[in-house]
């Protein structure tokens, strides 16, 4: 009788251990923080007739291996000049970015090929150079679409960022001197 005690009072501790290791394993586990991708500089004085370039970054990036990114841009006021990929991620497929002057877009496609690795941490995905056609404006530079994949082609949490450039003269201010 006693042993059927101690066998019962035992299997109770082990149930007990069991679920309670479960509960510490399961909230000791945290969410994972979305990558960001952004536009770099955030906000830039630009002259008429300027060129001027932009990255669009990645940060907190987690097992990387593909990404697909639009940036929007006012067309009456910005051209696209160039596109470079920035090899953030290791060469595979992909292809020349897709320029639209007209409809203010630049879409960039990158996908590693096996046996590259899943890339973790923060870079520039590609830097984009315009020239500034407008005069005395502020325009958003916007992350229409940022989709980003595993390996497994799983789509990865990301938050986006964009950017503001204002066209126009650069002013100079300089003291007054009064006696």
């Amino acid at each position: 009788m006693k042993r059927h005690k101690y066998l019962v009072w035992l299997r109770g501790a082990l149930a007990f251990g069991l679920a309670f290791g479960a509960f510490l394993a399961v909230g000791g586990a945290s969410a994972q923080t979305p990558a960001l991708v952004s536009v770099s500089p955030e906000y830039q004085l630009v002259g008429p007739r300027q060129e001027f370039s932009v990255q669009v970054r990645i940060d907190d990036a987690a097992e990387l291996y593909a990404f697909d990114v639009l940036l929007s841009f006012p067309p009456d006021l910005f051209e696209v000049l160039t596109v470079t990929d920035e090899n953030f991620l290791t060469p595979g497929l992909g292809g020349d970015p897709f320029i639209d002057n007209e409809a203010g877009t630049v879409n960039v496609i990158h996908a590693q090929m096996n046996p590259a690795e899943p890339v973790s941490g923060g870079g520039v995905l590609f830097t984009v150079v315009f020239l500034a056609r407008g005069a005395s404006a502020s325009a958003d530079l916007l992350i229409g679409k940022a989709e980003l994949s595993d390996r497994d082609g799983f789509l990865l949490a990301c938050e986006t960022r964009g950017g503001t450039v204002h066209l126009g003269d650069y002013a100079l201010f300089l003291p007054a001197l009064f006696r």
